[in-house]
């Protein structure tokens, strides 16, 4: 659970009504994106990287490349998508250290056994008005918002059990993290 704040004058959390059709907390909201850790290849080994994961399902779950989490057997690398403008954009900015991601933290969802990777993805405003602008919804979510971290109405729907449950936890370390 990747929670993506824009850094506004009042920071801006990015959250998504998750898809009906989808077989674990189906019409739930939840931080954008969400995703599972993948290996960084096709070979043997099971290494991943948390920002390889993180490039891909920010072109995937933003930019509707859903290409970008299927093994493409007609490309040659299994990295193609780190040369994708949106994504080029994002690594600028963290290496300059204009954007920046951390771990929060860990937990396990008792319902159903996910281990979750809770992580802090913040963004300039640059980003948010050059690319986020762009968002485009994909297969996993319904719809997407903008909503401020510390507003009433987001806590509403956190206490209404709205949420995921590794999206609320993701969220309750994302503002201990950046309270004022």
């Amino acid at each position: 659970n990747v929670v993506t704040v824009l850094m506004e004058e009042n920071p801006k959390v990015l959250i998504q009504r998750r898809a009906t059709t989808l077989a674990i907390y189906p019409g739930a909201w939840a931080v954008a994106p969400v995703f599972g850790c993948q290996p960084v290849s096709r070979g043997q080994g099971m290494e991943f990287d948390l920002l390889v994961d993180l490039f891909r399902e920010y072109l995937e779950e933003f930019f509707d490349f859903e290409e970008a989490i299927h093994r493409n057997q007609r490309r040659l690398s299994d990295d193609w998508f780190l040369d994708e403008g949106p994504v080029v954009r994002l690594r600028q900015n963290l290496d300059r250290g204009t954007a920046e991601f951390e771990l929060l933290g860990f937990g396990f969802d008792a319902f159903n056994g996910e281990l979750d990777l809770s992580c802090l993805l913040t963004l300039p405003g640059d980003i948010a008005e050059r690319d986020l602008r762009s968002v485009s919804a994909n297969w996993e979510y319904g719809s997407i918002e903008r909503v401020g971290l510390f507003s009433d109405a987001l806590s509403g729907r956190i206490a209404a059990g709205d949420f995921q449950p590794g999206s609320a936890f993701a969220l309750d370390l994302a503002r201990q993290r950046l309270a004022p």
